[in-house]
C-alpha cells in the first residue's frame, strides 16, 4: 500500500522511497534477528517470515516503519507458502500452516496432522495459493485444500502445480 515496495537480503528488509521503486534509502531498512525466509502483504501490515520468530512491519510512509517481533516459534519454512488472506497471512511452519494477525500466530493445522506426518510433507517445498476462501496448497504428490469457512481439510485430484497465479480480473487460479 502507499506506493511502497519491499524486498529482503538475508535479515534485513529493506524499503523503497514511496512511488519511486528505483529509490531504496538505507535509513529505510529494518533489521530482524533471523535470516529472512519469504515477505507476505495483508491491508496495511508487511508480514516478515525468517528462519525463527516472524515478525509484522506497519507503517504508512517507508521513513516511519515500525516492527513488531511476533512472540511465536512458528519459523516460516517455505517462501512459496506464504499468501495473505483477509486479516493475515497463511505460511508453512515446521509443525503446520500457520496464521500471522494482529493478533499473533495461530497454528492452523495443529488438529489435522501430527508433526511426524506434517514433516513427511515437507513443508519446505509447498507452492500455495487462495482462492474463493479455500487455501491450496501442493506438496509432492498432492494438492490439499483447507476451506476456512467450513474449517475443512480435503485433498485435489488430477491437479499438479509448481506455479500459480490467481487472476482477480477473471476469478480463476491457474
Amino acid at each position: 500500500p502507499n506506493g511502497i515496495v519491499a524486498g529482503f537480503i538475508d535479515n534485513f528488509v529493506a524499503f523503497c522511497h514511496p512511488y519511486h521503486t528505483y529509490a531504496w534509502p538505507v535509513e529505510y531498512q529494518v533489521t530482524t534477528e533471523f535470516p529472512i525466509v519469504g515477505l507476505g502483504v495483508f491491508g496495511q501490515t508487511l508480514f516478515v517470515g525468517t528462519m525463527g520468530n516472524p515478525y509484522l512491519i506497519s507503517g504508512a510512509d517507508s521513513a516511519s516503519m515500525s516492527a513488531l517481533k511476533l512472540d511465536s516459534e512458528h519459523s516460516c519454512v517455505s517462501r512459496r507458502s506464504i499468501v495473505g488472506v483477509g486479516n493475515g497471512v497463511v505460511y508453512a511452519s515446521p509443525d503446520g500452516l500457520c496464521l500471522a494477525s494482529q493478533g499473533g500466530v495461530q497454528l492452523l493445522t495443529g488438529e489435522l496432522f501430527s508433526r511426524e506426518d506434517w514433516q513427511a510433507l515437507n513443508p519446505a517445498s509447498i507452492v500455495a495459493a487462495v482462492h474463493e476462501g479455500v487455501y491450496y496448497f501442493w506438496t509432492a504428490a498432492v494438492c490439499w485444500a483447507l476451506d476456512f469457512v467450513g474449517k475443512k481439510l480435503g485433498t485435489v485430484t488430477g491437479v499438479d502445480a509448481t506455479a500459480l497465479h490467481r487472476d482477480m480480473l477473471t476469478d480463476h487460479l491457474y
